[in-house]
Order: C-alpha cells, then sequence, then structure tokens
C-alpha cells in the first residue's frame, strides 16, 4: 500500500495531508484476514524547510484504542521498519491476531534539525 505523505508552509504553519486528507481524517485501514501488508509512506515536501523523514526515529506507534498519542519507539508486534530514507519509509505490518487500532505518529527534521511530526491511524483488522 502507498501512502502520500505531505507537508505544506500555509502562512507560516505547517499543514500535512495523508493522501489527500487532514491527519485527523487520514485512518489506513486493514481488513480482517487479509493478511500482512507492507506500508509505504511516501514523503513531499511543500515547505521551505528541507523536511526529510529521521531515519534514526522515523516512526513511533503504539496499539491505542482510547486515541493517545504513541510514545516513542515501536510498541507493537504489528509493525517492523523494513526502510527508511529521506523521502521513503517503508514498513511491514503483520495485521495478525485481534483487531486493533495502532496510534501511529511519523518523525521529520528539518535542514537545521528542528523536529516536526505527523499523527494519524492504522486499523488493522486482524485475523480472528
Amino acid at each position: 500500500m502507498h501512502i502520500k505523505v505531505t507537508a505544506i508552509n500555509e502562512s507560516g504553519r505547517l499543514e500535512w495531508t495523508i493522501d489527500g486528507k487532514k491527519p485527523k481524517d487520514s485512518v489506513i485501514k486493514l481488513g480482517k484476514k487479509t493478511g500482512s501488508h507492507r506500508l509505504d509512506f511516501k514523503f513531499a515536501d511543500r515547505t521551505d524547510l528541507g523536511l526529510r523523514f529521521n531515519r534514526d526515529d522515523p516512526i513511533w506507534i503504539d496499539e491505542n484504542e482510547v486515541g493517545e498519542c504513541p510514545s516513542p519507539g515501536v510498541s507493537t508486534d504489528q509493525i517492523r521498519v523494513e526502510s527508511c530514507t529521506d523521502k521513503r519509509l517503508s514498513l511491514f505490518n503483520s495485521n495478525s491476531g485481534e483487531s486493533r487500532t495502532l496510534h501511529y505518529r511519523l518523525n521529520f527534521v528539518d535542514e537545521q534539525g528542528n523536529h516536526a511530526d505527523v499523527d494519524p491511524v492504522i486499523k488493522n483488522g486482524g485475523n480472528v
């Protein structure tokens, strides 16, 4: 699955879209019993900040049904980072076991090393 993440400088404020939607409206849904999926996030920087994925810490992700922001790192057996470059992050999602909600945060840095992030949701249907 390919997911396009875009950062836009909107009157001096950083705005994000995930496949053309605001992050709060962006939910990746993986159907029940559809097996594992590869998630490829392709990043488009439409700012003058020189944003890129933070290759040392590209994603935080937790299983969380109540909507809390994720804590640092990958805290689920459902996701494995396969690779990360400045403009692309590839994940393996096992989509196994019980259905669950994965709250994640994509982490970026600019040319000066300042951090920026965006945090949408993944709904794993599972295989049970």
